[in-house]
């Protein structure tokens, strides 16, 4: 899986231990936290179903105005514009 960044640059979702573990069940893979498969998932269904869910289960602190906002694939790695003021509380 390769993707695209908008500056043209590219990124390959991967696992710490750079080991693929063959056919695994979606449920399994978010449960271990397999990287490309958070990936391919919010690919699926959507940064905005994602950021809703993630809102319904109490998420507070998700940026969801302007330019840098976390509609990003990055929203399932932990990647949230939110994360600084998660951390500082």
């Amino acid at each position: 899986m390769i993707y695209f960044n908008v500056d043209g640059t590219t990124y390959i979702p991967a696992n710490w231990h750079n080991k693929y573990r063959g056919r695994t069940p979606y449920r399994i893979g978010l449960r271990d936290s397999v990287n490309p498969m958070a990936i391919r998932i919010i690919d699926q269904i959507g940064a905005k179903t994602a950021v809703n869910s993630a809102q319904l289960l109490g998420i507070s602190s998700l940026v969801t105005d302007g330019p840098h906002n976390d509609y990003i694939r990055a929203l399932t790695l932990g990647g949230l514009q939110g994360a600084n003021y998660l951390l500082s509380s």
